[in-house]
């Protein structure tokens, strides 16, 4: 399986990594997927812990979906150095589409990245 990390991107300059028992965490294993952590709940977290996690995605929820990866490097510049951005398998979600749990909308999400990861592997 492949380890994700999952970042609410609220704030590109405040990380929260999505731990178990999270919306996060359900939406990772819909893509069966395994979570790089092992905590419960939402955690802030260092740009540098997440590049030491070697995730081999990312995935970031933000407010603005089409801009929260590019918020997310000028916040956070070291995070270009992730096995994820490497390999170029950082996905960007809105937020709103797991505020209230695992939706359709969060759903149709978890379609949309499954298939643009599986594009990444076919590289």
């Amino acid at each position: 399986k492949k380890k994700v990390a999952f970042l609410l991107s609220m704030d590109p300059k405040k990380l929260r990594l999505g731990g178990l028992d999270t919306t996060a965490n359900a939406f990772i294993e819909v893509l069966n997927a395994k979570n790089v952590v092992d905590f419960n709940n939402y955690q802030n977290v260092s740009a540098e812990s997440i590049l030491a996690l070697d995730a081999d995605i990312i995935i970031v929820a933000g407010r603005n979906q089409d801009l929260a990866i590019q918020e997310l490097f000028e916040a956070n510049p070291i995070l270009k150095h992730t096995k994820a951005n490497i390999n170029n398998a950082i996905y960007s979600i809105n937020s709103s589409s797991i505020i209230a749990g695992l939706s359709i909308a969060a759903i149709d999400e978890a379609i949309r990245l499954a298939q643009a990861s599986s594009q990444v592997v076919k590289r």
